[in-house]
């Protein structure tokens, strides 16, 4: 309220309207002296005695007329303002009031007059310009005269402490706004407690909604009460533990469910007992919701929403602890989708993830709620089965029939594409058990990653289980592979040459066959290492030693007349033929040995040829552009095409030894033998027959037009030296 007044200095406190009164009465008591004689104001003792005190006190006071001017003013009043006490008497109320108007301060005199007391704020302007605030208490008693007497406190200070609280109090509600940060006071002995407003906001509760631990515990989710009661009476109460806690609510008014973290710090009384607790409440659903999509994006296969590595690791490892305890068996599954690359590359990647979702959704269906199903990637899933029971046996024939529903149920056609086409698939399965043995997870799935081999192998669409004799030639395999490496680097292989020959009986050629002779041990054969060293990739630098090899041999050769028109013959794996820079290894071999291009030959299989054709088309026509020769080894074997065999740039069909065999006595392997040398006549292919072992086989050939043979009849696979003198004999 604003009005005219005196300055009061000096804090407010909770009992300065009890000293308001007491100041009141004591100025009805002064006023009755000094009105009596005021007309000889300073001849009057006792009026000098009120005098004096009114002086001495440290609040202002003045005393004014019904028209607001100025009739007396103590000390106090004149140091708050910075006036003399005779510049004041020549002032009105008016001149100083800041808020008010003269017609204002007239009409509120008039008020004052007729209330007799009033206490009021106002607002006062010093000599220097300065506004201080003021607290006014104003007395008017009917009969004493036409006057107003009024006490003043500065209260410049406190408004200032007022303000920079309800400052800050608005700064702390505004940040609890933008935190959704709500503040509580909970009285332990009696239950109840009060809130702000942002914690009644995200409870969805007003003022009148009853305040007790009962209320708020029934505003917690139901899946979450009973852990936060316990955890309020056992660990807060029991324990005397700080409250910090994320739990979920159902918000009273709307019913919307939302995560909250809560954190409450006890106080407690001088006997240790917790009497209050104070605390803030915040919402966390978004931050919920963030960590739980985190928590997927690193747990769970962002295709199938499948558990991915990371969580099956976790997983496997409490399953192997649980079986170390309860000594029952599980079982560790590794699927595998057959020819899963043809569909993906010739479909497309989205026809692709479809089926890998609709596999996933059958696994899942065709297994034990309790069992883990997980995606590594790929069209790779892994099953892992627990509780199989404490027989080994029972245990394999659950988990194998487990393994065998999954497969049938991946073996239901498909609906994959817009247009309602069906497509099948089929899996191959890897099965190892497990009872808590010592083995590490890694080489767990190796030997479930083995027995899935071991049914691909079988002709896929399979399961199989894993079992040491498994493990002992895994391991052989291992070591091999150690040795083919040392080998490569040690100069352990060498070229061995079969003689090949024409219908005349001359020499034409050799094919060079690789052998690997170890220090100290039986020589291993190239069906053992050439098809590891095929999968190890070490295929392509011993494939490019043998390129340089026989490069060199052929120009080792052209200085003797005997063998400077012999051509040599070797096999080019498909992983070697496929690198990128194959024909510029083949240009560095004969440029490096300074071989004859028309001497060397590469025989290339079916496998290689038929894949990618017009990229096989490209680059054969790219080495025949170097002048080398180019012959398709173990030719009916595979899945030949006549339309792709007139568009290949082949020098040479070769004849599979296993229709040469029984061409003598078998009419089918005649048949079709005929039917490939009439076609490489018809095509202006030279043909070559392989594996003949007898002058029977070699008449057959000749009649049949075949002018080109290669076997045992004529030599074994030779060393260089054994070779070069076979070719002297000749």
């Amino acid at each position: 309220m604003v009005g005219m007044g005196l300055l009061l200095k000096g804090e407010v406190t909770s009992d300065y309207l009890l000293t308001g009164l007491v100041t009141s009465l004591l100025v009805a008591a002064l006023v009755v002296g000094i009105v009596a004689s005021f007309i000889d104001y300073h001849r009057s003792a006792a009026a000098e005695q009120y005098r004096s005190a009114i002086h001495a006190s440290l609040d202002g006071f003045w005393i004014t007329d019904t028209s607001a001017g100025i009739l007396e003013a103590n000390e106090s009043i004149c140091r708050m303002l910075g006036y003399t006490r005779e510049e004041l008497l020549r002032l009105k109320i008016s001149d100083i009031e800041t808020d008010e108007s003269p017609e204002g301060i007239a009409a509120h005199t008039r008020e004052m007059m007729a209330s007799g007391h009033v206490k009021f704020e106002a607002r006062h302007r010093c000599k220097d310009g300065a506004i201080i605030d003021v607290e006014v208490s104003v007395l008017y008693i009917a009969g004493l005269g036409e006057r107003l007497f009024a006490f003043v406190r500065d209260i410049t200070e406190r408004k200032l402490a007022e303000s920079a609280l309800l400052e800050s109090a608005f700064q702390l509600r505004e940040s609890q706004i933008v935190a959704g940060l709500g503040s509580y006071v909970l009285d332990i002995p009696t239950g109840h407690w009060k809130s702000s407003e942002m914690f009644d906001d995200l409870f969805g509760i007003d003022q009148a909604h009853e305040r007790s631990v009962q209320s708020w515990a029934a505003l917690v989710h139901p899946d979450d009460r009973e852990m936060m009661v316990d955890y309020f009476t056992n660990e807060v109460l029991g324990k005397g533990l700080p409250f910090d806690k994320s739990y979920r609510i159902i918000r009273y008014q709307d019913g919307a469910e939302h995560w909250v973290q809560g954190l409450g710090k006890l106080e407690f009384d001088d006997q240790g007992q917790p009497v209050r607790m104070y605390g803030t409440i915040q919402n966390i659903t978004e931050r919920k919701h963030a960590e739980d999509r985190i928590r997927t994006l690193a747990y769970f296969d962002a295709l199938t929403n499948l558990p991915n590595r990371r969580l099956l690791m976790d997983r496997l490892g409490q399953a192997i602890n649980a079986s170390k305890r309860t000594l029952e068996f599980g079982a560790l599954m590794i699927l595998d989708l057959d020819n899963f690359k043809v569909l993906n590359d010739t479909q497309g990647h989205d026809v692709g993830d479809r089926l890998l979702i609709e596999v996933a959704q059958r696994i899942v269906a065709n297994v034990r709620q309790e069992d883990t199903v997980s995606r590594l990637g790929g069209d790779e899933y892994v099953m892992m089965i627990e509780r199989l029971g404490r027989d080994e046996t029972s245990a394999a024939s659950q988990a194998e029939m487990i393994a065998e529903k999954v497969r049938k149920a991946l073996n239901e056609p498909y609906t994959l594409t817009r247009d309602g086409q069906t497509h099948y698939s089929t899996p191959s399965i890897g099965v190892t058990l497990f009872r808590g043995q010592e083995l590490s997870i890694d080489v767990m799935l190796k030997q479930a990653d083995m027995a899935l081999y071991q049914a691909k192998g079988a002709g896929r669409n399979a399961i199989r289980f894993f079992n040491p004799a498994m493990q002992a030639s895994v391991e052989s395999r291992s070591a091999m592979e150690i040795s083919l490496r040392k080998g490569l680097e040690k100069g352990e292989f060498r070229l061995f040459y079969q003689p090949q020959i024409n219908q005349a009986g001359q020499m034409t050629g050799a094919e060079a066959l690789l052998r690997w002779f170890q220090p100290d041990q039986a020589n291993v054969s190239p069906a053992q290492f050439i098809p590891l060293a095929e999968d190890t990739g070490l295929i392509i630098p011993i494939g490019n030693w043998v390129m340089q090899t026989a490069c060199a041999q052929l120009k080792a050769w052209a200085s003797d007349h005997r063998s400077s028109k012999l051509q040599i013959a070797i096999n080019v794996s498909a992983r070697q033929f496929r690198q990128s820079d194959f024909v510029e290894q083949v240009f560095d071999a004969l440029r490096s040995s300074g071989a004859n291009p028309a001497l060397l030959k590469l025989e290339l299989t079916e496998s290689v040829v038929l894949n990618n054709i017009d990229e096989v088309i490209t680059r054969m026509s790219q080495i025949k552009a170097l002048g080398v020769s180019s012959s398709l080894d173990d030719f009916g074997t595979g899945f030949s095409s006549l339309a792709y065999l007139k568009r290949l740039p082949l020098d040479q069909l070769k004849i599979d030894q296993s229709f040469v065999r029984d061409i003598t006595s078998d009419p089918n392997d005649a048949a079709i033998v005929r039917a490939i040398i009439a076609m490489g006549q018809s095509l202006g292919i030279q043909v070559i027959a392989e594996g003949v072992e007898t002058e029977a086989q070699l008449n057959f050939l000749k009649q049949s037009g075949c002018t080109h043979y290669q076997g045992y009849f004529f030599s074994r696979p030779l060393p260089i030296e054994g070779f070069e003198q076979l070719l002297g004999r000749a």
